[in-house]
């Protein structure tokens, strides 16, 4: 059997991406070789029953080959946001329409749905992500369901150990610093005035400097705006 990993992005494309690096970490432990294709480069007549396909992020992989897929592969998906929604997450969804998100119940939702319910096994980056598909696509708590939450290699759990080990002089609360009004840096500025806290802005690091860096400030202010993983 191949395994080929269909993904929009990989590390080598978004090294600081969160869901790339956890992608990453699977691809490293495989115990076999597997093939990693874009989403947007995914051509099914190149795969058959002989094969099996891992799904990570597939934005750029037309929604309208999803049943078709269900019907002629065996398949999982590693899920990473809420790509029921055309918004891709609930909250945003809200902020920008100023309604609930009715995606679920829209052409788009339920061929997403038929697309889960033909997987293998789903996997899951939390319990509260599970729970918001299961409220809205019941039929899916027939199937294998697998939270895995984040997943690291060796080598970063090996490092964050010995990261860990190391006696700091513990100075300031690191802040995320972002564009992106998801990540609540506004709010967490605020935090930090109204408390008075040292503030130390973390931005356009690398995931081991990143991790030096927080290793030796006291805490982490975070206030992210939707249900992030």
């Amino acid at each position: 059997m191949k395994i080929t990993i269909v993904a929009d992005y990989f590390m080598k494309d978004m090294p600081m991406g969160g869901s790339e690096r956890s992608l990453q970490a699977i691809i490293d432990a495989a115990p076999v070789p597997v093939k990693l294709v874009r989403s947007s480069e995914f051509r099914l007549r190149d795969y058959g029953r002989d094969d099996f396909l891992i799904f990570g992020n597939f934005r750029t992989l037309p929604y309208g080959i999803l049943p078709t897929i269900a019907e002629k592969v065996k398949y999982a998906v590693i899920e990473s946001d809420y790509k029921y929604c055309c918004y891709m997450e609930i909250e945003t969804h809200e902020k920008t329409t100023g309604g609930r998100c009715d995606c679920h119940e829209k052409d788009y939702g339920k061929r997403m749905c038929n697309f889960y319910d033909g997987a293998e096994v789903l996997f899951w980056k939390s319990t509260v992500q599970l729970n918001r598909h299961l409220e809205v696509f019941p039929i899916l708590k027939l199937k294998e369901n697998v939270v895995i939450g984040a997943t690291y290699s060796d080598d970063e759990l090996s490092f964050l150990l010995e990261v860990a080990k190391r006696r700091f002089l513990k100075f300031g609360w690191a802040v995320f610093k972002s564009d992106s009004w998801i990540k609540g840096y506004k709010q967490a500025v605020q935090y930090c005035k109204d408390h008075k806290f040292w503030r130390i802005d973390i931005h356009n690091r690398s995931w081991v400097k990143t991790v030096l860096k927080m290793s030796k400030c006291r805490g982490l202010v975070c206030f992210p705006q939707i249900l992030e993983s």
